[in-house]
């Protein structure tokens, strides 16, 4: 390392003329090649633009040393838990959704707001340009400061000092996926509500995101704009909190007026199953979310340890098992399951027939006789199976035996828990599991 910084390094001198901006050539030099993230161009925005204030010097001073304290508690706080580093430009993205009013327009509309059209240096020299003084720049970075450690709390519950309660419903929002709801929950961490009314709006966000567009299958941009725009308004306390809430039941439900975005008919998973690759339940989106709630209400129920952390199952499919295996060529199984293989696929793939793993296992021994599965020897002559796997594994070694009927029961128990959980009714599961 030593003879790398005193012999391999190289560093470029430049000496800028007095009537050249240095601001502007810095901007310049680093659009070529890695481009810089909007967030370090906007450190080096506002620092030229103090320098074109009319301020006495010492207030310059001060502020263009708070834009560096802000920044410094910017990048601090981005890559603070360094097994989760947060991205600098989507935390400014969001921020500009909360602190400015969104208005849609093309891909990086933040950028080009925040560089092109609102902090520049027209809007300090024109006088006929919509102004930008001292204090517009003083509150800028104060709310930058402060919204950047919101942030962090929002995808680190376990850094907070939030109540216990608080930190659960923001994992399961990190795990179900913010969406249009992210600027809204970091408005309400900024703003300090009371921890009571978070809760609420935390549970309602995880109900909309899961009924909506899990359930429903809703486009991922269903309403965006109108929750962008809410999270200004809430910010701002143009409307309070109990308006949001009222708006996000309405979202979900409706208001007696017109019907809401959930709808459990749209939860039809036929063309799934009728594809020619279709893999039915085992493709769904919200799969691996449902099954790990139901987890986490197993383990509850038990009163037990943890036996699956989400980070060891978020990005692999290796943790979800299809109990009747793909590859059924034991004896056992062909027995158990007759007919073609249009109806087996139906089963296959059907939710009860899927069980969340503690960890992944050997593929050789996924296709073993239903009672292997639950419980055999290892290489090593260690007992190993369902038995004592996931609390979800120990449920499905408790039958006796693998059969349709077993797969039907237990996917009509998984719709009763689902029914529990997020407060819905299927009056027709066998419709809902598309089960032939």
């Amino acid at each position: 390392m030593f003879k790398r910084i005193v012999t391999g390094l190289k560093f470029n001198f430049y000496e800028i003329d007095n009537d050249l901006d240095v601001f502007v050539a810095f901007e310049v030099m680093n659009n070529r090649g890695k481009p810089l993230s909007t967030l370090e161009l906007m450190k080096n925005r506002l620092i030229y633009l103090t320098t074109l204030l009319e301020n006495d010097e010492d207030d310059k001073n001060r502020l263009r040393r708070d834009i560096n304290e802000a920044w410094k508690t910017v990048y601090e706080y981005l890559g603070k838990n360094k097994d989760n580093p947060l991205d600098d430009d989507e935390f400014l993205k969001n921020h500009w959704i909360m602190y400015f009013t969104f208005e849609r327009g093309e891909a990086e509309a933040f950028k080009n707001f925040l560089l092109k059209t609102h902090f520049t240096a027209k809007n300090i020299l024109d006088d006929n340009a919509k102004k930008i003084d001292f204090s517009n720049i003083e509150n800028y970075i104060d709310s930058i400061s402060h919204s950047i450690k919101m942030w962090f709390y929002i995808f680190n519950p376990h850094y907070s000092n939030f109540r216990d309660e608080t930190k659960e419903w923001l994992n399961k929002l990190n795990r179900v996926g913010l969406g249009a709801f992210t600027p809204l929950v970091m408005a309400a961490l900024v703003k300090g509500i009371d921890e009571q009314k978070l809760v609420e709006l935390l549970k309602l966000c995880e109900k909309a995101v899961f009924l909506v567009f899990r359930i429903s299958r809703r486009p991922v941009n269903l309403k965006n704009n109108y929750f962008f725009r809410l999270a200004h308004e809430f910010y701002y306390d143009e409307v309070s909190i109990w308006d949001v809430i009222k708006n996000l039941n309405e979202f979900i439900d409706g208001d007696g007026y017109y019907s809401g975005w959930y709808d459990l008919d749209r939860f039809n998973l036929e063309d799934e199953f009728r594809k020619k690759e279709g893999e039915g339940f085992y493709s769904w989106n919200g799969l691996k979310y449902f099954l790990y709630e139901y987890e986490l209400d197993l383990q509850k129920k038990a009163r037990g340890q943890v036996k699956i952390s989400w980070e060891t199952i978020k990005h692999s499919n290796d943790t979800i098992e299809h109990i009747y295996p793909q590859k059924a060529q034991d004896r056992s199984w062909k027995e158990k399951f007759p007919g073609k293989e249009s109806k087996q696929k139906y089963i296959l793939h059907s939710l009860g027939n899927l069980v969340l793993l503690s960890q992944a296992k050997n593929s050789e021994l996924q296709n073993k006789p239903f009672n292997e599965k639950k419980k055999h020897k290892d290489e090593k002559g260690n007992e190993v199976g369902y038995f004592n796997g996931s609390y979800s594994e120990i449920e499905v070694s408790q039958y006796q035996d693998w059969t349709p009927r077993q797969v039907l029961e237990r996917g009509t128990r998984l719709l009763e828990f689902m029914e529990q959980r997020w407060g819905i009714k299927i009056s027709n599961k066998k419709k809902v599991l598309c089960w032939k």
